[in-house]
């Protein structure tokens, strides 16, 4: 290391320069530690904009054109990436809660999508509820 003031080689040990005196503190560069205000969450905020556009907005779309095609191939086709897109998603949001454990905008986002996980899994386990108390009311030999 060198003396900032007058390039002097200094040693490891230095305080002080032998040349000119000057403080070798005052040679050293600050040190930045890596800690949660230096990260660049930039790639971060752009994964998740990506998986929430993958898991809501392209299935949507996808869903719009179904509707308008239907029974073609071109809506068996999009219905195979309604199921495919999502799940892509979800794999780039996972991605990036690895990544950057503590990029808050991705763990909220997670949380909202496991509790829309849980209310559609309720939801379904209800509506199967619902259809077999109906079929079994229609049916004489329905068990028990």
């Amino acid at each position: 290391m060198k003396c900032k003031n007058c390039g002097n080689e200094l040693k490891e040990n230095d305080i002080f320069c032998s040349q000119c005196g000057k403080r070798v503190d005052d040679n050293k560069e600050p040190i930045i530690e890596n800690d949660e205000t230096s990260i660049d969450y930039s790639k971060a905020n752009i994964l998740t904009a990506i998986s929430a556009i993958l898991i809501f907005v392209i299935p949507w779309i996808i869903s719009n054109l179904c509707m308008r095609y239907d029974g073609t191939d071109i809506a068996n086709f999009l219905r195979s990436l309604d199921t495919i897109i999502p799940l892509a998603g979800i794999a780039t949001l996972i991605y990036t809660r690895i990544k950057f454990p503590k990029h808050a905008l991705s763990r909220v986002f997670l949380i909202l999508l496991i509790i829309l996980f849980i209310a559609i899994l309720v939801y379904s386990i209800t509506i199967m509820a619902l259809c077999s108390a109906t079929i079994c009311g229609a049916m004489q030999d329905c068990p028990g």
